[in-house]
Formats: C-alpha cells, sequence, structure tokens
C-alpha cells in the first residue's frame, strides 16, 4: 500500500496537481491538510473550559496550542494556496491574549517555525515528529522555569517501520 500511495502522489505531483481532497501535495513530498477556521462557538466552548479548569484547581495551569504541519510547512506549497490558509498563528495569540493573566500559556509556534527546515512533522501526519515534539517539550520546560534536557540525553526506539500516515489514505 505505501509504494502505491507514493507512486499514486508522484504521478498527481508530476502532472501539476497540488491539492487533492482537502490535500496540498508539498514541494518535498509532504501531504499537508487544508486545516479550515475552528467552529467560533466551539472555540469560545474550549476556552471556557479550559478557563474553568485552571479557576477549580489550586495548582499551575498551562496551556498550548500546537500549530499544524500545514500552517509551519507553508514553503512547501504554492504562494497563492499559502494565502488562503487558515491564519492558525493570529487564532493561537487571540486565544492566548483571551487568557492572559488566567493560566500560563506556552508559545510554541515560533520555535517550530524557526526549525520548519528540520524534520520537526511527518511527511504524511499532521503531527510533529519526536524532533518537533522536543522543541515542544523544551518550550513548555522553560516556561515552567524547568532544566529541559538535551537532545542528545534522548534515544529513539521506533513501534513500526510501516506506517504510512494517516493523511496518505485519505
Amino acid at each position: 500500500k505505501e509504494r502505491r500511495s507514493t507512486l499514486i502522489t508522484g504521478i498527481r505531483y508530476i502532472s501539476g496537481v497540488r491539492y487533492l481532497d482537502g490535500i496540498y501535495i508539498g514541494d518535498d513530498g509532504s501531504l499537508l491538510k487544508d486545516v479550515q477556521e475552528p467552529n467560533s462557538r466551539t472555540v469560545s466552548t474550549a476556552r471556557n473550559y479550559i478557563l474553568s479548569f485552571a479557576e477549580s484547581n489550586d495548582c499551575d495551569t498551562y496551556f498550548m496550542l500546537i500549530p499544524t504541519s500545514s500552517v509551519i510547512k507553508q514553503q512547501e506549497i504554492t504562494a497563492y494556496a499559502s494565502e488562503n490558509l487558515f491564519n492558525q498563528h493570529h487564532l493561537i495569540n487571540e486565544m492566548y491574549s483571551e487568557l492572559y493573566g488566567k493560566l500560563s500559556t506556552v508559545e510554541v509556534y515560533q520555535s517550530l517555525f524557526s526549525h520548519r527546515a528540520e524534520y520537526i512533522y511527518f511527511h504524511t501526519e499532521n503531527l510533529p515528529t519526536g524532533l518537533g515534539g522536543y522543541y515542544i517539550y523544551r518550550e513548555l520546560a522553560g516556561r515552567m522555569n524547568l532544566k529541559a534536557k538535551t537532545l542528545g540525553e534522548f534515544s529513539a526506539a521506533y513501534a513500526a517501520h510501516d506506517f504510512y500516515g494517516s493523511l496518505a489514505s485519505e
């Protein structure tokens, strides 16, 4: 299935197809989901639950919104397409400003964006890789006034080698 999916994606890319069923095909072969703006009522409800949790618990509360690969790797798609992407960074900043002073927010967008040339998101998944997770962890540790371990203190172990990613099957 993986080889067939790779071949189909390659053929589409060579023939000029860069967008199919809500998925962009990046210049590096990545599949990037076209994430749409969330429903404002859903965002408001989530914000209210987060605030309620922070107010009802007698502990430090930390909150972060992790941008998806499509916004961090937007240089991999055409300029026209990237201009039409939902502005996740704006939503993240808006949410953080609404929560300011009520709980601690953890900004990871800039760190991920500054490392966008590295393999921080899977090519066929909308999720961060272990390296992307490390940069997120490092920001959280810093915000919590903890000393983050260095990247060299971690080792990688893979449970599966044949997972091609959920975006490849969409």
